[in-house]
């Protein structure tokens, strides 16, 4: 998979992740919102929780994605820059 497609990918299941939250947020707030009104904020952590926990994890494989993209170009500068030294000395 090409780094264009994965990123779009994560940026979509990022996107989906968040309207699990809302949704769950939402769900878990009036599902008990007229018996207690501390009764439905708490559950709407809980009814968030799982959807904030997957938008964290694709926010953090968007990141390394962007730092193993710009760790490989230092890499092939690197070893360039030691393929020169190396013809330089056998000439």
């Amino acid at each position: 998979m090409s780094k264009k497609n994965f990123t779009l990918l994560l940026s979509f299941l990022r996107g989906v992740a968040w309207a699990i939250a809302i949704y769950g947020a939402t769900l878990g707030f009036l599902s008990y919102f007229g018996s207690s009104i501390l009764t439905s904020i708490i559950l709407t952590f809980f009814g968030a929780l799982p959807g904030l926990f997957f938008v964290v994890v694709f926010e953090y494989l968007n990141i390394r994605l962007y730092y193993l993209d710009k760790d490989s170009i230092e890499i092939e500068k690197i070893r360039k820059l030691l393929d020169d030294k190396i013809s330089n000395n056998r000439s």
